[in-house]
């Protein structure tokens, strides 16, 4: 794999979906894939994508974190240390951007809405009508692989707890 750095003089107030539209213009493939930072995506996801027949999907959310040595755990005495109580259930909702999509369907599109909300890292919830008003293909509910989500804050019941200091406090 291919690692190539985009830089970008846009002195627009950065937002994510600006930075994923930057992303699928630079893009060479087929297919692209959107996560956030706090996602862990597993062999079985990457493998679905290289696959993937058809315009669109979104995946399943389980909490999940890598342990020191890089091996992947869902266990509770660890996720408990993350501030996860043992009552809270392993699934998280869906995230509306994380997905696989089609290169010539996200173009078709226009991407994602570069609007500048509240909050900079806001998604365009514009893009879930886009797809579905578009007649596309979505991957059926069976067939949606899973991922991870390092657990933050706001599963631990505090959106101001972080344990270990990751991902979506940091812009608090």
């Amino acid at each position: 794999m291919k690692i190539r750095i985009i830089r970008t003089n846009d002195k627009r107030p950065w937002t994510q979906p600006r930075a994923r539209n930057i992303g699928a213009e630079n893009a060479s493939g087929d297919v692209l894939l959107f996560t956030d930072i706090d996602h862990i995506i597993d062999k079985k996801a990457v493998d679905f994508g290289r696959d993937f027949k058809y315009d669109y999907g979104r995946f399943y959310r389980d909490l999940g974190v890598l342990e020191d040595d890089g091996s992947f755990t869902q266990d509770r005495n660890v996720l408990e240390e993350w501030g996860i109580s043992k009552e809270r259930g392993l699934h998280i909702s869906c995230h509306t951007l994380s997905m696989f999509i089609k290169a010539d369907v996200f173009k078709s599109v226009g991407g994602f809405r570069e609007k500048v909300g509240s909050h900079p890292t806001h998604d365009d919830g514009n893009m879930k009508k886009k797809l579905s008003r578009g007649g596309f293909s979505k991957c059926p509910n069976n067939e949606r692989p899973t991922i991870y989500m390092i657990p933050n804050g706001r599963y631990s019941g505090d959106k101001n707890d972080n344990p270990h200091g990751y991902f979506h406090d940091l812009c608090r």
